[in-house]
C-alpha cells in the first residue's frame, strides 16, 4: 500500500486562500492586543458582529480600503466578523434576528 492516504471525506484546508486567512488573523491579533485574547466570544449581544460586518463593508463600498483604527483592510475585518458570526451560530449563541 505504498503512497496510499485514506483522507476521503476529510476537510481540504488547502482550498483556503491563505493570503486572506492571514489578513483575517492579523485583524484578530489587533483585537487581542486591543481587548484580550478571545474577548470576542463574550461580547453581548453577539448580534453586534453583524453590525460590525456591515459597517466595514459599507466603508469599503464607500471607497475606504483601510480601517483607520487598525490600519488593516476593511475586508479583512468583514472576514473576521463573518468568522465570528459563523462560530457563534454553530455554537447556538447567535441566530438571525429574523428567525
Amino acid at each position: 500500500m505504498k503512497g496510499k492516504k485514506f483522507d476521503q471525506g476529510k476537510t481540504w484546508f488547502w482550498f483556503l486562500p491563505w493570503e486572506a486567512i492571514d489578513a483575517i488573523a492579523r485583524v484578530m491579533m489587533h483585537g487581542a492586543d486591543k481587548y484580550e485574547v478571545n474577548n470576542w466570544k463574550y461580547v453581548k449581544p453577539p448580534i453586534r458582529y453583524v453590525d460590525a460586518l456591515y459597517r466595514h463593508l459599507n466603508l469599503w463600498c464607500s471607497g475606504e480600503k483601510v480601517d483607520k483604527d487598525s490600519g488593516l483592510p476593511h475586508l479583512a475585518h468583514v472576514g473576521c466578523n463573518a468568522i465570528f458570526i459563523i462560530w457563534l451560530e454553530l455554537k447556538g449563541i447567535l441566530k438571525c434576528p429574523k428567525q
